[in-house]
């Protein structure tokens, strides 16, 4: 088994995704996983910012939103659990862990672990 297949295999037990914001590229970048915890399949969907944000209970949208715009100002990351609706409508409870790469002094990207989690 590859590397990257067993990494895959085991964060797919876990539960665990990861995604990326890249504010150069304005671009958002889902693992296999994330779209797994979404009910979604790549293939289906193309995941954009604002696009991401409605997956969110309407009470988590306020916190995830000031969370980012918090990171991509300061470049501090953030630890939050919130509400996810899934495209199945199932309701989970994420923790989301966040980290800001920061390039010549500016935010470039934020990086994102996410997991179901307990409220």
């Amino acid at each position: 088994m590859s590397n990257k297949a067993l990494t895959d295999a085991i964060l797919h037990m876990a539960k665990v995704g990861g995604w990326e914001v890249d504010f150069q590229a304005n671009t958002v970048y889902w693992t296999d996983e994330t779209y797994r915890l979404h009910d979604l399949s790549p293939g289906e969907f193309t995941p954009d910012l604002d696009a991401v944000l409605e997956f969110y209970a309407p009470e988590s949208v306020p916190i995830i939103t000031a969370a980012m715009k918090h990171a991509k100002e300061t470049g501090e990351g953030y630890d939050l659990v919130l509400e996810l609706i899934t495209a199945k409508q199932r309701r989970i409870w994420v923790r989301a862990y966040a980290t800001a790469q920061v390039e010549d002094g500016e935010v470039v990207k934020v990086l994102s672990l996410i997991h179901i989690s307990e409220p």
